[in-house]
């Protein structure tokens, strides 16, 4: 899809209008494909070495979002009161959004990182007492409904690494784009360690031995 990066600012050249200034100073945008199959497109607004993310759903509704992001990254409140000048200003976004790709989206980034360093860092382990301490372990599991093995690794403990990471995406949208690469399963499911249920992250061995990492010697837990 053609991108026109000519567009010209559709708020009048004296005025200084908020959003005016704002455009005035964007350096770019680039928009990615949606991580989830529900989702709209997510745009990446470049504004003085500062990046705002956005779906394309949260543009659509309003300037909250936009306003949230912009206090965060600048520490100025925004008054954009009316609704017109709002969509106007979405209008210019969407007409000079440039297609990028999903690899450069701060999630998947996020994704591949927290991934390798579960293959290179984590324990594989058959003590299940290690997912209820939150450790940063994995153990092979059996998931009897389907029979299929899936290597569980504590919630806990890949927040605790995206922290580490720096990730700057919310651990929602890393969910999603490990999903979506073919890291782990759709959901957050829980296992028990002792009678106690641990809220874990299922991955697919499949990609973990794919990593490098050799699973044949490990025995399964039911």
């Amino acid at each position: 899809m053609s991108t026109d990066t000519t567009l010209q600012n559709p708020f009048s050249e004296p005025s200084k209008h908020t959003l005016r200034v704002i455009i005035d100073n964007i350096q770019k945008v680039i928009k990615t494909p949606p991580i989830k199959p529900d989702d709209t497109w997510t745009y990446h607004i470049h504004i003085e070495g500062k990046v705002l993310i956005l779906t394309g759903a949260q543009l659509s509704k309003g300037p909250g979002r936009f306003k949230t992001l912009y206090l965060d990254n600048f520490g100025k409140y925004l008054h954009i009161q009316k609704t017109d000048d709002w969509y106007k200003f979405v209008e210019y976004i969407w007409g000079i959004a440039e297609e990028g790709r999903l690899e450069e989206t701060s999630a998947v980034i996020a994704a591949d990182l927290i991934f390798e360093q579960i293959c290179v860092d984590f324990d594989v382990t058959d003590d299940k007492t290690r997912l209820l301490e939150g450790e940063a372990c994995y153990c092979l599991v059996l998931h009897k409904p389907n029979d299929q093995l899936y290597m569980v690794v504590p919630s806990a403990a890949v927040i605790e690494l995206s922290k580490e990471c720096g990730a700057r995406a919310p651990i929602e949208e890393v969910s999603a784009a490990m999903r979506a690469r073919g890291y782990k399963t759709a959901n957050t499911a829980l296992v028990k360690a002792n009678g106690t249920p641990v809220r874990c992250w299922w991955l697919l061995p499949k990609a973990i031995e794919e990593y490098g990492v050799d699973l044949s010697n490990f025995e399964v837990e039911l």
